[in-house]
Parts: C-alpha cells; sequence; structure tokens
C-alpha cells in the first residue's frame, strides 16, 4: 500500500521468477511447513537443550527434525522426494545465507558452495525448491496485510538477487556476485569505474543503502578515513573466499546500522575498529590453525572446490553498539575483547569490562586520551595527504550486466 507499494514490472517480475520455480501443490505446502517450523531454532529454551554443536538456528531445526519428529508431525505426511528438498533447503542454508546475499555480507565462495551443493542434490529441482522458500519467507517478513517487507525498495535489490540464485548453475559464481553488487550500484545512482568502486558499494550493501544519498554520506564516511585503512579495508571487502582469503564479518549489517544511530560510534569510527579487527582475527586464526593464511591448507566446497574463508560472529559488537555512551570507550573496545575459536569460526567476546563502562561518563581523562587519539588519526592523515586507496580497472572483473 501506499507510495512504496510494488511496481507493475516489479509485480511482474516477481511472478516470473515464480513461474520459473514451477511451483505444485505438494511443494507449496512443503514450502509452507518448512516455514512454520523454522523458527525453532531462534528459541533459546529449545536450542539450550540440544547439544552445543548444534544450536545455532538452522543447525537446530535440522537436529530438532531429525531426533525428534514427533514435535512437527505433518512432515510425515510429505512425499518423500518433496520431504528430501526439505532437508537439503535447510543444509544448504548452513553454507549460504540469501539475506546476507543481498546485504554484501557474504562471498563469492559462499555463493560456489551454493552451486556444487545444488549439483551434488537432484540439481535444478532442488534450486527451484530453494527458490519458492524464499519467495514465501522474504513474502512473510514483518508480517502485515500483504507484505510490508516486499515492496518497492526493498525489491531493488530482492529482485537481482533472485534472478542471481536463478543463473547459479549456469554462470560463474564470482562473476554472478560482482554483477549483483556492479548493478546495486547503478541503482543508486554510480556506475562503478574500478574496484575501489566496487568495494564501497559492497560497503553500502552492508550498510542497507538505498539511495544515492545514503551512497554520498557513506563515500564521506569513506574518505574520512586514511589511506591505509582505506587499503585495508579494499583488500577485505574485494576477497573472494576462492583465489584470495575472505573474512565474512556476520551481524557486519546490524552493526554498522546501529553506528550510524549512535553518536557516540558513527560509521567512520566502526571501520576504524574493523580495520583493527582485521589484523586482530587474522593473527589468532593463523595461531588456532584456521584456514585464512597462505600457509594453510585451504576449506573444500561440496564440490572439491578450494574454499579460503572464515566466519567472525560480531553479534556481541551489535549489542555494545547499541548501548554504548562513551566515544573513547567504544574505540578502545578491542583492548578488553576477546576473539575466541569455536567449530571453526571465530566469535568476537566483548568483555564484561566492556559492558561495565557503556555509560562511562566523559571524565577529563578520558577527554583527553580521545583528543591524542584523534590527533594522531588526524597526522596519519596528514601524512597520507588526499591519496585515497587506489582500485583496480574492473576489466579485471568479469561483469555481466547483461543478465538482467
Amino acid at each position: 500500500k501506499g507510495p512504496n507499494r510494488l511496481s507493475t514490472t516489479q509485480w511482474q517480475q516477481l511472478q516470473g521468477v515464480l513461474e520459473w520455480a514451477e511451483p505444485t501443490p505438494e511443494k507449496v505446502a512443503a514450502a509452507i511447513w518448512l516455514l512454520a517450523v523454522r523458527p525453532i531454532g531462534k528459541y533459546r529454551s529449545v536450542t539450550s537443550q540440544i547439544p552445543s554443536a548444534h544450536q545455532r538456528p538452522d543447525q537446530a531445526v535440522r537436529y530438532v527434525l531429525a531426533s525428534y519428529p514427533f514435535l512437527a508431525p505433518t512432515g510425515h505426511h510429505l512425499e518423500k522426494h518433496i520431504r528430501l528438498f526439505v532437508t537439503s533447503t535447510l543444509e544448504l542454508q548452513l553454507n549460504f545465507n540469501f539475506a546476507q546475499m543481498l546485504q554484501g555480507e557474504n562471498v563469492p565462495a559462499n555463493l560456489l558452495q551454493l552451486k556444487e551443493f545444488i549439483l551434488k542434490k537432484s540439481g535444478e529441482e532442488t534450486l527451484k525448491f530453494y527458490v519458492l522458500f524464499l519467495l514465501g519467507f522474504l513474502s512473510g517478513l514483518a508480517g502485515g496485510s500483504g507484505s510490508r517487507f516486499m515492496n518497492c525498495s526493498n525489491a531493488r535489490s530482492t529482485i537481482p538477487g533472485l534472478h542471481i540464485l536463478m543463473r547459479v548453475l549456469k554462470k560463474d559464481p564470482t562473476a554472478l556476485y560482482w554483477t549483483y553488487i556492479h548493478n546495486r550500484a547503478v541503482e543508486l545512482g554510480r556506475k562503478p569505474e574500478n574496484t575501489a568502486d566496487l568495494a564501497v558499494v559492497r560497503l553500502a550493501c552492508l550498510c542497507r543503502a538505498q539511495t544515492a544519498k545514503d551512497l554520498h554520506q557513506l563515500q564521506e564516511s569513506w574518505y574520512h578515513l586514511s589511506a591505509g585503512e582505506q587499503s585495508s579495508l579494499l583488500r577485505h571487502f574485494l576477497a573472494d573466499g576462492v583465489v584470495n582469503q575472505a573474512i565474512v564479518f556476520e551481524f557486519l549489517p546490524l552493526c554498522l546500522e546501529r553506528a550510524k544511530n549512535n553518536a557516540f560510534v558513527t560509521i567512520p569510527s566502526l571501520l576504524q575498529i574493523l580495520v583493527e579487527l582485521l589484523t586482530a582475527v587474522r593473527a589468532v586464526a593463523q595461531k588456532a590453525g584456521a584456514k585464512v593464511s597462505k600457509d594453510t591448507p585451504e576449506d573444500q566446497g561440496p564440490g572439491g572446490s578450494k574454499l579460503r574463508t572464515l566466519a567472525v560472529d560480531l553479534g556481541e559488537l551489535a549489542g555494545f553498539i547499541l548501548l554504548v555512551q562513551n566515544s573513547y570507550i567504544f574505540q578502545t573496545c578491542l583492548c578488553r575483547a576477546k576473539l575466541r575459536m569455536t567449530a571453526g569460526r571465530l566469535v568476537l567476546e566483548v568483555s564484561q569490562e566492556n559492558w561495565r563502562r557503556v555509560r562511562e561518563p566523559h571524565t577529563d581523562v578520558i577527554m583527553l586520551a580521545n583528543s591524542v587519539r584523534e590527533l594522531v588519526h588526524q597526522k596519519k592523515q596528514e601524512k597520507d595527504g588526499n591519496r585515497i586507496a587506489a582500485g583496480e580497472p574492473l576489466n579485471l572483473l568479469v561483469v555481466e550486466s547483461e543478465i538482467f
């Protein structure tokens, strides 16, 4: 309803996606059942009763349905080949999250994992059921009469993302990923000229930017960084997890959203923290033997591809950003935080000392320390002059914008 309702073109495109998925009454019933039982994995009262290795939402749903099938008896009435689509959908979401792709949160390696997983199963039929499930999931987000989420603004990113999935079995996943980012840039009023532009646009996706003004404000935050900080983030945002080592920061979009709304944090400060965190993650992961170093073996995808990714959970940092009311305490929070390796991924633990100081007043000592920190950053910028981190020409990437 209202001015943000789907356009006629968007509605027709969504109908085209649905027709491509070839829904049958049995598949629709299975998708609805899966949408109904999937929230089980988000209830702490449930996950606290199962082994710790299975307590993440999608893992928890798989474990509960496999170990306690009587809790969702409708599943027994699904035909065997339809149940396989359901279990495959739950399994593929362990390595690929569509919402993360829309936000630029994951990397091309995750799209490659999706492709290889689908090929291992029943191929396009499994992919079509997954897309059908996503249509139901996205249409029901936020509830309401009609669809509160699937409006004109959100459809600008959702529909191209669905088109990417429809072509993932036939196109190169890395090219598809950067095609999506490239087209999001065009949608935001900018045509990328080099890889640095693509990196900033990926950051814009992480910030959930929806207008050219949003992208411009983000570009100003980028220019606030020193050339060295830009170079570090450029390397991070362009890493694909196939050729280059990639770190996937889970909950980064939520961190950025809360940083934007917290005057004691701000986007530039969070980006500076991210630069420090990247260095710490690589050091801790290498020491722990994780696969993010050139000297260590790579992870192997479902189809045998060598993948080089590491997930880092920033959930606690997102909560800290929401509550902290002291800019210096935030800027130095990593000094009091800890990275913990668990089940092949890192978790950033903010620590009790940080939580105790979220409302610490701005004393003279803290204000002096903050001024010194700002002075060091200004000197670094003066040393860099007007330099910005330069990207490479886009012809080094395969961008197939014509697929849309």
